[in-house]
């Protein structure tokens, strides 16, 4: 049924509503793409088109996490099939 996949992708395309799935398994694949370490350190604030924005627990986790920011960008958007996400603010 890949035409039923199809189908779907483009009816959410032609309503408008793509970047806001997209932002949904963004949300949905954080954990898995920075592991449990990370993610005990950090709280996904809110996805604004394309750019994830993240609270920080510490300086340190910000430093670290702004050195890896490319690596998960490739990672996040690797998990949900498309090149959605640009860019990741952590404060």
């Amino acid at each position: 049924m890949p035409w039923l996949s199809e189908a779907l992708e483009e009816v959410v395309e032609r309503i408008g509503i793509k970047q806001s799935v997209l932002s949904d398994r963004a949300r949905d694949v954080w954990k898995e793409a920075v592991g449990d370490l990370i993610n005990s350190n950090t709280t996904l604030e809110n996805i604004e088109k394309n750019k994830i924005i993240v609270i920080v627990s510490n300086e340190s986790w910000r430093k670290e996490l702004l050195d890896r920011k490319e690596e998960i960008i490739m990672k996040i958007n690797d998990l949900i099939g498309e090149n959605a996400i640009k860019d990741i603010i952590f404060r």
